[in-house]
């Protein structure tokens, strides 16, 4: 029966290893070895940490200490492992503590499966989900998503927040003129001048036909008028096919805000702002 469960171990079609309580790699099967790259030698000795990516090392870590002290008996988790030549794998790791008949860790039984395709397939079904194909922006979805979490912290922590809505002036125009590619081309260069405008903690969207929002973190009322600003000139600067101007509204968030509430503020705004510029 030990042969067999050694012949077992060494053959199964999974990534298997056994793995010390303090992280330290006792035993690893051969699709362990391929899957991470490392020859069996150089390989065992090792900890998990060592070969774990740094960004899922706490998460795994954290499950560790949980099943040790006794809160479970085994987990499971996504994460990423850093082969032996650099290249980072995500993998599905199933750990079970064994214990001797006192209770005291043994070790870890753990089995390792590559979902690096499945996790890529998932990304990008994610990114549909997520994303306008035309500019590669979030779309409305996402965007009103990202929108009702904004709310809650402004009412939950007091964060400030604004919300712009830009409209491009006289679109219909290059439409047709130039053709309905031409018109792509435009939106997709607004799309990286106004991307280029935003920070990291902003959200920019396309919300659909030549209509752009945003939501700006830490901009308040009084700022508004210059964020507006800001956006239509990046707009401006943008090189398409003929000049090309937006019309800008900035409405800044309130706790008791809504998503219906937040867009038709800014909505409003923006169109005074058409308005001003005589294209309304």
């Amino acid at each position: 029966m030990a042969e067999l469960l050694a012949t077992a171990f060494a053959e199964a079609p999974i990534g298997m290893a056994i793995v010390a309580p303090e992280g330290r790699i006792l035993r690893a099967n051969r699709a362990l070895c391929d899957l991470l790259g490392y020859p069996e030698g150089e390989l065992l000795g090792l900890t998990f940490h060592e070969i774990t990516h740094p960004e899922d090392l706490e998460k795994d870590v954290a499950l560790l200490r949980e099943t040790l002290a006794g809160g479970r008996r085994r987990y499971e988790v996504q994460k990423r492992y850093v082969r032996a030549d650099g290249e980072v794998v995500w993998t599905l790791l199933s750990a079970a503590l064994v214990s001797d008949a006192s209770g005291r860790p043994l070790h870890f039984i753990s089995h390792i499966q590559d979902v690096t395709e499945r996790r890529e397939l998932e990304l990008r079904l994610q990114r549909l989900a997520d994303r306008d194909p035309l500019t590669g922006l979030f779309n409305r979805r996402r965007f009103e998503e990202d929108l009702i979490q904004q709310i809650a912290r402004c009412a939950r922590h007091g964060d400030r927040a604004a919300i712009a809505m830009i409209d491009l002036d006289a679109f219909k125009a290059i439409n047709d003129t130039y053709g309905h590619a031409a018109g792509d081309d435009v939106l997709r260069v607004v799309a990286t001048a106004l991307g280029e405008r935003m920070r990291v903690s902003d959200t920019l969207a396309r919300l659909g036909g030549d209509e752009f929002a945003a939501i700006l973190i830490g901009v308040e009322e009084a700022q508004a008028g210059e964020v507006a600003d800001a956006l239509a000139a990046a707009v401006a600067r943008s090189e398409t096919i003929r000049p090309v101007a937006a019309s800008v509204g900035v409405a800044a968030l309130s706790p008791e805000d809504t998503v219906d509430r937040a867009l038709a503020r800014a909505d409003a705004a923006m169109y005074a702002a058409k308005r001003a510029r005589g294209d309304a």
